[in-house]
């Protein structure tokens, strides 16, 4: 049998379903331990669209800083996380059904994907190209980190759904929505990953306090001059 669902998995915003430890101590009775099921992780980049239509208030108030407390530009992204599986029911040996997945699919996109630079750098060509510049950095950085993340993740999924084989329940629907709820965990775990490390790395190889001097300082310090109070 075959699933298709969309887990809709935002960074900012994890949801996490809980197991049932009765049922699994269940299963690990009733049901023998099947094949482990074939794992696929798939990432489809896509080209940022741009909104220069926000101010540096607004895009300060998002969270990303850029020269002392304020956010020239901003790279806005969401993930979504889609997956389909496939699965084989057998009766149980006292009763009920065993669920096996033979083959699980993930497939990350972004959600959204949106580079801004702030409106008041419409007329000012020379910061508005060393912002966009900025924010071009973090798009591609993006782009590795997911392409490069992509195989380890892969690697950890037999590890996260060690207890998705062999699942019990009452039915077939029972225990379709148990391996479901496993093969949700598993993938929203991947997702907070990804947040934590993109997190770390933006701040460690991008936005950096050396790139905070250097901003205020290309254009001939024009940057300063717009925002004395925030030198």
């Amino acid at each position: 049998m075959r699933s298709r669902v969309a887990l809709g998995c935002l960074l900012a915003l994890l949801v996490l379903f809980a197991g049932c430890a009765g049922r699994e101590s269940q299963a690990g009775a009733a049901c023998p331990r099947g094949a482990p099921p074939d794992y696929v992780l798939t990432f489809q980049s896509s080209p940022p669209s741009r909104d220069d239509s926000e101010s540096v208030e607004d895009l300060s108030r998002q969270g990303e800083l850029g020269f002392g407390r304020l956010a020239l530009g901003l790279t806005e992204v969401q993930l979504s996380l889609s997956m389909d599986y496939n699965y084989r029911v057998a009766p149980a040996l006292a009763g009920g059904v065993c669920i096996d997945p033979v083959r699980v699919t993930y497939r990350l996109a972004y959600a959204k994907r949106v580079v801004h630079v702030a409106r008041e750098f419409d007329h000012e060509p020379c910061l508005h190209g060393e912002i966009l510049a900025h924010e071009m950095r973090h798009v591609a950085l993006d782009d590795q980190l997911l392409t490069e993340k992509r195989s380890e993740l892969l690697a950890e999924l037999p590890a996260r759904l060690d207890g998705a084989s062999g699942i019990w329940g009452k039915d077939a629907a029972e225990a379709n929505r148990l391996l479901l709820s496993r093969l949700r965990d598993a993938g929203e775990a991947m997702v907070a990953e990804l947040k934590a490390l993109r997190m770390a790395e933006h701040a460690r190889q991008i936005d950096t306090p050396e790139e905070q001097l250097r901003m205020g300082r290309v254009c001939n310090g024009r940057v300063r001059e717009l925002f004395p109070a925030a030198s």
